[in-house]
């Protein structure tokens, strides 16, 4: 797939979990530091992530990406609602998506500065811990 076709996957698959009152794909989209530091159920209860509702809402489409390859996308979506008399509404949205772990990514809580911050410390830690384990000869 393409990484417009990846991105549009993403936002299917999470669309249609949080149409169904479920925002664990939301949870998913976020940053590793974010989701090792709180609980899914701390994250609902951030004040970005609460009161979000999405039963109206049936579909993100990708109209267009600026995309930096494995890294980050500006992407330009349709948003597509049915209201209770079913008129479909669009409105057109821009999403800044991120290439992390292997995937795209959509974080609404965490921060980009945050994550760097992380890995670095991952990094620092298994460095030390490969010396430490160099020394003692293992």
């Amino acid at each position: 797939l393409t990484d417009s076709e990846q991105i549009q996957a993403t936002l299917d698959e999470v669309v249609t979990r949080w149409r169904y009152g479920y925002k664990g794909g939301l949870y998913e989209m976020e940053w590793g530091y974010l989701r090792d530091r709180y609980t899914f159920d701390d994250y609902l209860g951030f004040s970005t992530i609460g009161p979000l509702s999405a039963d109206t809402m049936e579909r993100m489409v990708v109209t267009g990406a600026s995309i930096a390859p494995k890294e980050s996308a500006l992407v330009y979506v349709d948003v597509r609602f049915k209201g209770p008399t079913d008129v479909t509404t669009i409105a057109k949205d821009t999403h800044l998506f991120f290439y992390d772990a292997g995937r795209w990514i959509r974080p609404i809580a965490g921060a980009r500065n945050l994550q760097l911050e992380y890995e670095q410390l991952q990094r620092t830690a298994d460095s030390a811990a490969a010396e430490e384990a160099k020394l003692e000869g293992r």
